[in-house]
């Protein structure tokens, strides 16, 4: 408060040496010289340039306020961007240490964890140990057969994704499958699946 009541005094202060000035002085002889008609366009002009001045002072507050909006907007635009970036790497850490884990794992392993994302209750699938299929000088097939009982269309259809996609970083396919409706009136279904993998010798 008292830095505003010192402010002022400056302004009377100066105003007073104003007044005082024989610029001033002259200025206001000659205005109080002026007949009233004159005097009236005075007061106009100074009114109007106080208006014009006081639109630009807006016009320009204004033209600050949208560059600065148009700022935080690119900025905020340019987050957005580096937030997506670093969720699709970390996706693709996650694919990647999974895919690692994949080929790691045994495979009977990986089709039990496939039957918990496919949303397959565990007891209605019997998953065999791994058995050697075909063998060349190159390669060696290793089969493991999936019974799946009393699943829907649905839950197959995911498992038959899920298995092919996940299971692409050790070569595994589909060798054979077999799916029986049994005539069933709810819907439900038995699939016996092939699972084929192959390994360098």
């Amino acid at each position: 408060m008292s830095k505003l009541n010192s402010v002022k005094q400056e302004i009377l202060r100066y105003w007073d040496n104003v007044r005082d000035s024989e610029i001033y002085q002259q200025l206001k002889q000659k205005y109080d010289e002026l007949d009233s008609q004159t005097k009236f366009y005075i007061h106009a002009g100074a009114l109007g340039l106080g208006v014009i001045f006081l639109l630009t002072t807006v016009l320009l507050g204004y033209s600050k306020v949208s560059t600065l909006k148009k700022n935080l907007n690119e900025k905020e635009e340019i987050i957005g961007q580096l937030q997506r970036t670093a969720d699709t790497l970390t996706q693709l850490k996650q694919l990647a240490a999974r895919q690692q884990a994949d080929v790691s794992s045994p495979t009977p392993a990986l089709i039990e964890s496939i039957v918990t994302t496919s949303g397959i209750v565990r007891e209605k699938v019997e998953i065999d140990s791994e058995k050697l299929g075909h063998e060349d000088k190159q390669s060696k097939e290793f089969l493991v057969e999936v019974k799946l009982t009393q699943i829907n269309l649905k839950q197959l259809t995911r498992f038959l994704f899920h298995l092919t996609t996940q299971g692409t970083s050790r070569h595994l396919n589909i060798k054979d499958l077999t799916v029986d409706t049994k005539n069933d009136p709810t819907g439900y279904l038995n699939a016996e699946v092939i699972v084929a993998t192959y390994r360098a010798k």
